[in-house]
C-alpha cells in the first residue's frame, strides 16, 4: 500500500511542479496560459559566412537589447562548432562574439533569438565591484590551472575572449576534473 501512496505523491509533486513552471513562464514572459490564446513570437536569425586564412578569428555581431522598445527577449541560441561563444555588453550595447585560435577555410556561424511583444520599460542593472584577496595554489592546483588555461586558449583569440572562455569553464566544474580541482576547496569562482 505504501508504494501506491508513494506513486501518487510523486505524480502529484510532478503535476504541481509543471503547473508552477507554466504559471511562472506566463507571468514572466506573457506567454498565453490558456488554450486558444495567441501571442506573436518574432524569430530573428543571422548567419555569418566567411573564409578564414589560418589565423585567429574574432567574429562579432551586433544584437538587439534584452528589452528593445516594444519587445522582450525570450530565448537566444548560437551554433558555432569548435568556437568559443559569448554575449558581450559594452556601454549598454550587446553583441555576440565567436572566437577561435586557428581557423582555415569556409566558416559558418549562426545566431537565433525569439522575441515577444512587451509594454514594460527596461530596468537598469547596477553591479557593485568586490574586493579581492590573493589566492595561493599548491603544485597540483597550479598544474590544473595551466590545463584549464590551455583549454580556454583553444577557443579564444584575444585577451577578452580568453577571459570569457575561462569564466565559462569555471562555471561548469562538473565538465572537467581540472576545473573541479581548482574549486574543490571552496574557492570562490570569482577569485
Amino acid at each position: 500500500m505504501s508504494s501506491r501512496l508513494n506513486f501518487y505523491v510523486v505524480v502529484l509533486l510532478l503535476a504541481a511542479g509543471g503547473i508552477a513552471l507554466a504559471v511562472m513562464r506566463h507571468v514572466q514572459t506573457g506567454v498565453p496560459f490558456t488554450p486558444g490564446e495567441e501571442a506573436e513570437v518574432w524569430l530573428v536569425e543571422a548567419r555569418i559566412d566567411f573564409n578564414a586564412r589560418d589565423n585567429p578569428v574574432i567574429a562579432s555581431l551586433g544584437l538587439p537589447g534584452i528589452r528593445s522598445p516594444g519587445f522582450e527577449l525570450v530565448e537566444e541560441q548560437a551554433a558555432s562548432p569548435g568556437y568559443g561563444f559569448s554575449i558581450v555588453e559594452e556601454r549598454g550595447e550587446r553583441r555576440a562574439e565567436w572566437s577561435k585560435r586557428q581557423v582555415k577555410g569556409d566558416q559558418s556561424l549562426y545566431y537565433t533569438a525569439q522575441f515577444i511583444a512587451s509594454d514594460e520599460p527596461p530596468a537598469p542593472e547596477v553591479l557593485q565591484p568586490r574586493d579581492r584577496s590573493p589566492v595561493y595554489w599548491d603544485e597540483a592546483q597550479r598544474l590544473a590551472a595551466k590545463q584549464v588555461l590551455a583549454r580556454a586558449r583553444e577557443t579564444s583569440s584575444s585577451p577578452d575572449s580568453l577571459a570569457r572562455e575561462l569564466i565559462k569553464l569555471l562555471n561548469n566544474p562538473a565538465a572537467e576534473q581540472n576545473t573541479a580541482l581548482l574549486l574543490a576547496d571552496g574557492t570562490d569562482r570569482a577569485d
